[in-house]
């Protein structure tokens, strides 16, 4: 019965702490993914964004590009969060995201984008939307090899709906 009412206690405390608290999303892949009822996120780390939007411009014959994703670069190149997101007919608040670098001995970069506004002109097939503009990181052989992350945060005038941790190493 000790058991039954610790458990339960626990869990009403998960319930209690975890409330308002806004989910961190960590990959190991290059992708990422967020839905909720009035936005869907997906951010791919690409290692040459020029090619991603030329790609992206370009979409198969199914309507829909095909993102490759990184989990690696290497010096003297660089690579970007690309991001694409949909929104539901309710949901036309302005959106807006922050990024970070985080090395691998722990030390944070400055936010690379801070505040910066999420939009786009036009949506693809009227249904994804691209961020209007990207910032990214590049390395040369002066970077400390390792486990790196890039930490972006996305969030209204009101709360963070998200924030994502994408994994990625500096070979």
């Amino acid at each position: 019965m000790k058991k039954i009412i610790c458990v339960i206690m626990v869990l009403i405390g998960l319930v209690v702490y975890g409330e308002g608290k806004k989910p961190v999303l960590e990959s190991k892949t290059g992708t990422g993914s967020f839905k909720s009822q009035d936005v869907n996120i997906l951010i791919f780390l690409v290692n040459d964004l020029d090619e991603t939007l030329n790609i992206w411009s370009k979409p198969d014959s199914e309507g829909f590009p095909k993102i490759k994703s990184s989990t690696r670069v290497s010096a003297n190149n660089g690579i970007a969060p690309f991001i694409v997101y949909s929104l539901s007919n309710d949901a036309r608040t302005p959106l807006f995201y922050d990024m970070k670098l985080v090395k691998p001995n722990g030390e944070t970069s400055r936010n690379i984008a801070e505040k910066y506004p999420l939009v786009t002109k036009k949506p693809l097939n009227n249904l994804l939307y691209v961020a209007e503009r990207f910032y990214g990181w590049g390395f040369d052989n002066t970077d400390q090899k390792g486990a790196y992350s890039i930490i972006i945060r996305i969030y209204n005038d009101i709360e963070t709906i998200v924030e994502f941790k994408m994994l990625f190493s500096l070979e």
